[in-house]
């Protein structure tokens, strides 16, 4: 869902009218039975980063998935391409609420979360890794053409279609994407933050042309990297934070997980 003006322009029914009054009341729908609420967050641009997330915060998220826009391959989005002058403002907002989260932490002892900061908070504090890489080809996703593709984000790129709903998914191609996420994982095998960031995105790696013989790392390095320094910066702050129960704050939790090594 997008907060604010930008659901009138660009999440519209097709009498034109915008669908965010209609979310939000189903939502206060939802909470009588559920008083815990996860919401992703599109933002245009990553502008307003702060003022939307506290804005969801507001009406009832107890955790919120803030992503900004960006390219895709199955959506036409080149009006909501990010330059770098965005990217850095994104990143600047982002960690400056994540420093607010932080700072209710330690004030109120509970708080609305961002889904990004917290499971990296998480991921350090446990010195746990949720897999070796994304999920893309455990988790599938279902096309409204009866195609199978590996994951949500390999959605409208040529190559990636596993199977159908037909004739169910393909063995020898899906054995040739586990060779090729396999190479993608050695792309990461000297960085330094490998256990924390999981190996990033195969299918942005994949869309940007990144998945040839050489496997650079992806364009979406340095922004996870900066990221987790940040957020080992706001772990330390709750360290030191003499009202703050680290393991009650981030219970050890054991599904999908695996010791790291920091």
């Amino acid at each position: 869902m997008e907060v604010g003006k930008y659901t009138i322009k660009n999440r519209v029914f097709k009498n034109g009218y915008g669908s965010y009054e209609r979310v939000i009341n189903g939502l206060q729908k939802y909470k009588k039975y559920s008083s815990w609420i996860s919401i992703q967050a599109s933002i245009p641009y990553g502008k307003q980063l702060k003022r939307e997330v506290r804005e969801l915060w507001k009406i009832g998220a107890e955790e919120v998935l803030a992503n900004h826009t960006g390219e895709s391959a199955f959506l036409n989005t080149k009006k909501f391409k990010m330059t770098k002058e965005n990217h850095e403002n994104y990143m600047k907002e982002w960690k400056e609420i994540s420093n607010e989260m932080i700072d209710n932490i330690i004030k109120y002892g509970h708080t609305p979360t961002i889904y990004t900061t917290i499971s990296l908070l998480e991921r350090i504090h446990n010195r746990n890794l949720r897999s070796k890489g994304c999920g893309a080809g455990r988790a599938i996703s279902v096309l409204s053409n009866e195609e199978i593709s590996l994951c949500q984000g390999f959605v409208g790129l040529d190559g990636y279609v596993i199977g159908n709903l037909d004739e169910g998914i393909d063995k020898i191609k899906l054995e040739k994407f586990g060779e090729l996420f396999v190479k993608h994982l050695k792309k990461c095998e000297n960085c330094w933050a490998k256990n924390i960031c999981t190996t990033g995105c195969i299918a942005q790696s994949a869309m940007y042309n990144e998945l040839d013989d050489e496997f650079e790392p992806s364009r979406t390095c340095n922004k996870a990297k900066e990221m987790v320094e940040f957020v080992i910066y706001l772990y330390n702050k709750l360290r030191k934070a003499k009202t703050v129960n680290l393991d009650k704050l981030f219970p050890q939790k054991t599904l999908y997980q695996q010791p790291i090594t920091l």
